[in-house]
């Protein structure tokens, strides 16, 4: 039993890195990764009565909804996304969601297929794709640095 924890305890770390690895793979091999401002979506919209039927979805046809968009911009050094995402102090703040309204996106394209995160820089919430779910991991330090990563290309992080 002691040395199936041992085994455990040491494969850990390689795990870790494989899923940062992971997310390095997908940035870096992306034809494209673009950031986005966006209006909030019909998945996180509340009114006093409830969710709104009225705002526009996030994907449409299993790409983002062209209609949410406020600003873009194209990412063209991809290295300095993956080093944000290297980017830790391990400090997370769990608190219950203020408002859960991502407003901003990272959109990762591979051959036509998105990969996203979704992310509310206001209450540091984030929502991703199924194929990252297990691979992005955002703390303190992250949502300050990528939200300053948005801010440098003059997208709006509050709207």
């Amino acid at each position: 039993m002691k040395s199936i924890i041992s085994i455990l305890i040491l494969l850990s770390p390689f795990q870790l890195s494989a899923q940062i690895g992971s997310i390095d793979n997908k940035i870096s091999k992306a034809d494209s990764v673009i950031l986005i401002s966006h209006k909030i979506t019909r998945e996180f919209e509340v009114t006093p009565e409830g969710k709104s039927k009225s705002a526009p979805t996030f994907l449409l046809n299993k790409d983002v909804n062209p209609k949410i968009i406020l600003s873009r911009k194209l990412l063209i050094d991809k290295q300095e996304l993956i080093d944000l995402l290297h980017l830790g102090d391990g400090t997370y703040k769990h608190t219950s969601a203020t408002c859960d309204e991502p407003r901003n996106s990272i959109l990762i394209y591979f051959k036509g297929k998105l990969s996203y995160i979704d992310i509310c820089f206001q209450c540091q919430r984030i929502h991703t794709s199924d194929d990252l779910k297990t691979l992005v991991f955002f703390d303190q330090r992250k949502y300050e640095k990528v939200e300053a990563l948005f801010k440098s290309f003059n997208l709006i992080v509050n709207n």
